[in-house]
């Protein structure tokens, strides 16, 4: 985030101020997070709870309930929201579910924004956690199903290329001579240029 939104918004530091989601003052917000003299001890129990080995709480149970507390947590200024969704790909790779924490269910998220939004403030309001988690379960299936659709497509199209590459005895892995031209004038930004 040293480059990017957010950059001036202290990333990486837990925030030092009030902050609320919806609204132009707390008192009209959708949500308000702890506050931020809270953040640290929140923080500490949410981390106790992800680095607990005992094996009692299933993977991607775990996910689920991580990806609430840290949004409702809210630790930083900027950037919840996105560290958020990647924690759920970390926690899964940790816990081996995943080789790589390469399920990212922002799609997903963002297409059910507002029943995201809602069963996430019904954890907060109600504790009706089965709903979050029934809908949760749902964006990781459809994410890893989709996942699995993009790479055999992806696996066709490059088997393909390579049947139709064949006859001209370009399979051999050499790149094309206008991208050599290009790595060799510095003064090009892209192959483009």
């Amino acid at each position: 985030m040293t480059s990017g939104r957010g950059e001036n918004r202290q990333p990486g530091e837990f925030r030092q101020s009030r902050v609320w989601l919806g609204g132009h003052r707390p008192d009209e917000a959708v949500f308000v997070p702890p506050p931020d003299a809270q953040v640290p001890d929140a923080f500490a129990a949410m981390e106790r709870f992800l680095n607990d080995v005992d094996g009692t709480t299933a993977p991607l149970l775990k996910a689920a309930l991580a990806h609430v507390q840290f949004e409702t947590i809210h630790p930083f200024r900027d950037g919840n929201g996105r560290l958020g969704r990647l924690l759920i790909g970390l926690i899964l790779a940790e816990a081996g579910v995943l080789r790589e924490p390469l399920l990212y269910v922002s799609v997903f998220f963002k297409r059910h924004r507002r029943t995201n939004y809602e069963l996430l403030q019904k954890v907060r309001t109600t504790g009706d956690w089965e709903r979050w988690i029934g809908f949760f379960a749902d964006a990781v299936f459809q994410t890893a199903t989709q996942a699995v659709q993009t790479g055999q497509n992806l696996s066709e199209l490059h088997r393909s290329d390579k049947e139709r590459l064949a006859p001209l005895g370009r399979t051999g892995g050499r790149r094309p001579r206008c991208w050599m031209r290009w790595r060799r004038d510095p003064s090009r930004t892209s192959p483009r240029s």
